[in-house]
């Protein structure tokens, strides 16, 4: 909402009224118009829907205007899905420069109310808003500027839901290709659970790749985390295929079941140190392979 002191408008109310309302080819017409714009919007990303002018029989004049636009800011990537964000809206006058038109604050509007329920149908929460006026100067061209800031938090469980918890499941998941027997027919089980589930994991990460804008510095942690749940598994498939070589390739069956053994010793030392599992001796399989009995005795300590 705009509102400027113009005399020369007070001629355009009919005598019988206080109050009368144009559109936007009706005073661009008839008045002079500040000629203020949106600055910070992608290239044709501002649409508007609706205008109006109210002129007042004392000369003030206040131009509503509501448009949907696409906005240009820098977000902080840092702690993605978490942490508020402040929303960068700049107004200046496109024709006029600071000489002849000089932006002021209005202090009698308040836009708290309708500002908390614009967001009830998204995942923000609005916190709070401000307005700001500064005078910028580039080379020759003075201008008065607006800065309204719309500080909000983004709700990260959606994220959470669809994103993180998935990753954490496939790469779990992935392990369980060393619970498979070692024989030649589970060897294709063993290998395409391996492959599906980093197949998996890339798709999950291309959506989350389309969230994030395209040009920026350096990793966001979310992409980090995928880069790791992407290592675990390839080392799972490189695992996997190590084993079936040795079993067919080499011919060494009893080797192979031992790698295996090994695999699950290694899982089961680590629930052991982060706590969730029991002390206990854990002795794998006999195999000919064997000389004499190894224990793995397991201490969350």
């Amino acid at each position: 909402m705009l509102s400027w002191y113009d005399p020369r408008v007070a001629g355009l109310v009919p005598k019988d009224e206080t109050v009368r309302t144009l559109s936007e080819e009706q005073a661009g017409d008839m008045m002079w118009t500040p000629d203020i714009v949106v600055t910070n919007t992608e290239l044709h990303g501002d649409r508007v829907v609706a205008t109006s002018f109210q002129v007042s029989i004392d000369g003030v004049v206040n131009k509503t205007q509501r448009m949907l636009v696409k906005i240009k800011d820098r977000t902080g990537l840092r702690w993605y899905e978490y942490g508020p964000q402040a929303l960068h809206v700049l107004l200046a006058s496109a024709s006029y420069m600071i000489d002849d038109v000089q932006l002021v604050p209005m202090a009698f509007v308040n836009i708290s109310d309708p500002g908390e329920r614009a967001f009830d149908k998204s995942d923000w929460t609005f916190l709070s808003h401000e307005m700001t006026i500064f005078n910028e100067s580039t080379g020759s061209m003075h201008k008065s500027r607006a800065q309204f800031v719309v500080h909000v938090l983004r709700d990260a469980s959606p994220y959470v839901q669809s994103t993180i918890f998935p990753e954490i499941m496939i790469v779990v998941l992935s392990y369980t290709v060393f619970l498979f027997p070692v024989n030649p027919g589970f060897a294709m089980p063993r290998v395409s659970s391996a492959v599906i589930a980093f197949l998996s994991i890339l798709t999950i990460s291309t959506r989350t790749s389309a969230m994030l804008p395209e040009v920026r510095r350096g990793l966001v942690w979310m992409e980090l985390f995928e880069v790791v749940c992407k290592m675990l598994l390839f080392t799972v498939i490189l695992l996997n295929i190590l084993i079936e070589m040795v079993f067919h390739t080499w011919q060494q069956p009893e080797l192979a079941k031992q790698l295996v053994h090994e695999l699950r010793a290694a899982w089961i030392q680590r629930e052991c140190a982060t706590g969730r599992l029991e002390p206990h001796e854990f002795r794998p399989p006999r195999t000919r392979s064997n000389v004499g009995r190894w224990t793995c005795q397991c201490n969350p300590f």
